[in-house]
């Protein structure tokens, strides 16, 4: 936990000594009052001193806001730091757990309880500042009752202590029910997002797109509401305890009041009495919700603790070079299906090899388990013949490039979203740039390669189009002069013929020293690698050169006969 700094624990005493002298005055100077009106004292000397006694609250009222508003910033500050690990955490995440529903439950969860004033980690700092003036005026007051009548002091304890307990089992409902309404709040904000985002503009106009949305909107809300109402229900009796018990409190405490006051019979005594009461009762229920505050938010950011806590200190093994990937029996699943099948095969630098498949054939899955995104269920990837559970992630992937097929502009400056972590050179992404025929665009910008890419933060941004965003990110694979394992998925599917022909002479020329993988529908655009990976159902159905399985007249014969036979009818 962030530990609170002595500023602060300064600010904690002097908020509760000032509220507390503010709270625990009135009565003892109601009572002296009364008791200068009794003696008939003049009334310019009354005046003088309820003015007295109202600019002196006056000040220490200013003091206690100064001195509030002055922590207020801190524990913001501190629940911000909570948030940045918790983001760093995500940051960090295995890729393949942004894919597990409760993963990004239990992300939600931690997120919730690191971004809000009132509640979660900020929320308890900001209970636990102010319940010490409470507790203290407490502690005065009831030695004041207990001259009194030390049965009404006896009474509000023992109905304090019910209510903790009733209280307790309704927030241990909530708790135990938070995973559940975290779930349904997630997908809530998914679906708030997406109504919203400019995105699936398109998709909402042309198609009616934004129907389907608001249909599972309101059907998972229409869910979430059963199940607060489910909650209301199952806590709808210890309300009625709790109303009960404060019902009885306050007669018990009047009876004992109306007995104390006959035998009592000073006025001034008896009015001040009578204003602690109502000062008192609120005072201890404000404490008790605060401590179940405190107790049940303690319970649910628990889970805030679970997530950014380090849970592998294996020290891990850093690669200065990628020199061969080896692939041992392995199998990788999406839940029950099995996408990668007992696969075994190996790469060494300098190789380049094409995956080639009928979609769903597990092409893509394949490179995401080479870069490590995603572990196998079983065998083992071995890369310079070190297990790649064993190895550093960040220096094996700061050692690769990677082209997607999917394309995820960021609102980025062109040369930061080109030279990614690394340091920016600015000569080397025009270089890279001009490789891919971008640079004239770019060039043409008012602010070039500083120009922001999208309008979402910048109206002054620049869109690309499907191609132009494709050769940006071939740009970006190329930026890293330490690459050994070059990936490129579907890479120019968004390109016309003649620039998919110079992508692909270029992709020949840049990864003669390295790994590459190349994933294509289009076969002819792989025939300059060394081997070809023929998946099938998620198994290796022919491996080889463009001439060896030519040869064998199975698979790849008869896709590249299709491919061809479009265009020259013939194989």
């Amino acid at each position: 936990m962030i530990k609170i700094n002595n500023n602060i624990k300064l600010s904690f005493i002097i908020n509760a000594l000032f509220k507390c002298l503010k709270i625990v005055s009135f009565p003892f100077f109601l009572e002296f009052v009364l008791s200068q009106i009794k003696r008939d004292i003049s009334f310019n000397r009354i005046l003088v001193i309820v003015i007295g006694y109202f600019v002196l609250m006056g000040v220490i009222d200013i003091l206690s806001i100064q001195n509030e508003r002055r922590h207020y910033t801190c524990f913001n500050d501190l629940r911000r730091q909570y948030t940045k690990r918790v983001q760093a955490k995500m940051m960090s995440m295995p890729y393949d757990s942004f894919e597990n529903s409760s993963v990004l439950d239990d992300a939600y969860n931690a997120y919730a309880n690191t971004c809000g004033n009132d509640n979660g980690v900020e929320g308890i700092y900001h209970r636990i500042y102010e319940i010490g003036w409470k507790v203290l005026s407490v502690l005065v007051l009831s030695i004041y009752l207990g001259l009194f009548n030390w049965l009404l002091v006896v009474v509000f304890v023992i109905c304090a202590l019910l209510v903790y307990v009733i209280n307790s089992k309704i927030l241990q409902i909530d708790i135990n029910n938070m995973g559940t309404l975290f779930s349904y709040k997630r997908k809530l904000v998914y679906y708030t997002y997406n109504t919203s985002d400019i995105t699936y503009g398109k998709e909402k106009r042309i198609y009616g797109f934004s129907l389907n949305l608001k249909e599972k909107f309101n059907e998972y809300l229409s869910e979430y509401e059963k199940v607060l109402e489910n909650l209301r229900i199952s806590k709808r009796l210890f309300f009625i305890i709790n109303g009960l018990i404060d019902g009885l409190k306050y007669i018990v405490i009047f009876y004992i009041f109306f007995v104390s006051y006959q035998r009592n019979s000073s006025l001034d005594v008896v009015v001040a009495c009578l204003s602690v009461l109502f000062t008192y009762g609120n005072l201890w229920n404000e404490v008790i919700n605060d401590l179940a505050f405190v107790v049940s938010e303690k319970k649910k950011i628990k889970c805030v603790f679970d997530f950014i806590k380090e849970n592998d200190n294996q020290e891990k093994i850093k690669l200065n070079t990628i020199d061969s990937i080896v692939f041992k029996d392995v199998t990788f699943s999406y839940g029950d299906h099995v996408v990668i099948d007992n696969l075994s095969f190996e790469v060494s630098r300098g190789d380049s090899i094409a995956l080639l498949g009928l979609n769903g054939a597990g092409k893509t899955t394949l490179t995401k388990l080479i870069l490590g995104l995603y572990k196998p269920d079983s065998g083992e990837i071995l890369v310079n013949g070190i297990n790649l559970n064993d190895i550093d992630e960040d220096t094996y992937l700061n050692l690769s490039s990677y082209v997607e097929q999917e394309a995820n502009m960021v609102s980025l400056r062109i040369k930061d979203f080109i030279s990614g972590s690394d340091e920016v050179n600015d000569d080397r992404v025009k270089d890279c740039l001009k490789y891919v025929g971008l640079l004239d665009k770019v060039n043409s910008l008012a602010d070039g390669i500083n120009t922001t890419m999208t309008k979402y933060l910048d109206e002054n941004g620049v869109e690309f189009s499907g191609g132009e965003t494709q050769k940006l990110y071939i740009a970006r694979a190329m930026y890293r002069n330490d690459r050994d394992l070059l990936i490129f998925d579907e890479p120019t599917s968004s390109l016309d013929v003649e620039s998919e022909k110079e992508i692909y002479d270029m992709f020949n020329e840049i990864s003669k020293d390295c790994i590459s993988v190349f994933v294509s529908h289009k076969l002819a655009s792989t025939l300059f690698c060394k081997k070809i990976i023929v998946l099938n159902e998620g198994k290796i159905k022919e491996m080889g050169t463009y001439e060896e399985l030519m040869d064998e007249k199975d698979l790849y014969y008869q896709m590249m006969c299709k491919e061809r036979g479009i265009a020259n009818h013939e194989a």
